[in-house]
């Protein structure tokens, strides 16, 4: 090691030296019915923290303090069992190092991945969908293209909009949690919210209570939930059911397409593992749990239809 390095590293660890040298010599002091073994882990600990070099150096000197205290007060009677004791309180405060700095290494690589994520959500929000809502726009200008193209590609330019919007969110949330104010809330009139925000080329069936169904919820929150669920339902099909029951003590809102021949009990747990669920499904599942609730999803062949039902407690 470089005698600048070896330098900086003794600095770095002068703080913790100090506080070994002040343990070994209560150590020394102390009668040997005392043992002091494990009281050089306290500045182990935060110097492993610091770095691994740094952690080793005052594990060395911990496990010198220690070693001559020891010697002091117990004189060597059986050599290979006093061998056998340094050697194991050495390793273990090598290993201790070993396993501080490694977390700590972890932890910053968390910490970096989290930020460079955060970037990409940033530019994800604010870079992405601009350019696509100009998109979406300036198809209805184009000459020489029929109208029922241009229409159809502007739909696609408007999911890839929600889309962006979808992943920013659910990443968003990933990354800082949750955070839920919840009150009573009528899902009834959330419903009939969605299907007047639904554009002119969508047909909404609803089947939902006269009577006001409320549950204790972040309304924004399942708002954002139910409109993921709608979006994802309708990139498949332009006519879509809307349903909302009460069931042993939940509130189930099924969206599906109209024309779907599979039943709702045909539906299983979305799971946050699978690679074949979307941003909007991840996103539904990710508010719906954070009610206490479960989202469902079932899919007919040859991409006919998907339903999705989100149960939440009332």
């Amino acid at each position: 090691m470089p005698l600048r390095t070896l330098v900086s590293t003794v600095r770095a660890a002068a703080p913790w030296l100090g506080l070994t040298a002040f343990i070994g010599v209560v150590d020394y002091l102390t009668p040997s019915s005392y043992a002091f073994a494990s009281m050089y882990f306290i500045p182990i600990f935060p110097a492993a923290w610091r770095s691994r070099t740094v952690g080793l150096l005052v594990a060395a000197a911990s496990s010198f303090a220690w070693i001559y205290s020891d010697l002091i007060q117990r004189p060597v009677s059986d050599v290979d069992a006093q061998l056998w004791n340094y050697s194991t309180r050495i390793i273990v405060f090598i290993l201790a190092v070993i396993l501080v700095s490694t977390l700590e290494r972890e932890q910053h690589r968390i910490a970096e991945l989290d930020r460079q994520r955060r970037g990409l959500l940033t530019l994800l929000e604010h870079e992405v969908p601009g350019p696509l809502r100009e998109l979406a726009t300036e198809l209805y200008g184009l000459t020489g293209v029929a109208p029922q193209v241009a229409e159809r590609l502007t739909k696609r330019a408007e999911q890839l909009v929600f889309l962006s919007d979808d992943l920013a969110s659910l990443g968003e949330l990933e990354a800082s949690g949750l955070r839920l104010e919840k009150r009573a809330t009528n899902v009834v009139d959330m419903i009939h919210e969605l299907r007047a925000g639904a554009s002119d080329r969508q047909h909404v069936v609803l089947t939902v209570p006269v009577a006001p169904v409320r549950v204790q919820v972040d309304p924004d929150r399942l708002r954002q939930a139910l409109d993921a669920m709608f979006r994802e339902v309708s990139a498949s099909s332009d006519s879509v059911s809307v349903d909302c029951r009460t069931e042993k003590g939940n509130v189930a809102i099924s969206i599906g397409g109209a024309t779907m021949t599979m039943p709702s009990s045909a539906a299983t747990p979305v799971r946050g593992d699978d690679p074949a669920v979307g941003a909007r499904t991840q996103l539904a599942r990710v508010l719906v749990a954070a009610h206490g609730g479960t989202l469902f999803g079932s899919r007919e062949p040859m991409g006919r239809g998907q339903r999705l039902i989100a149960r939440i407690p009332i």
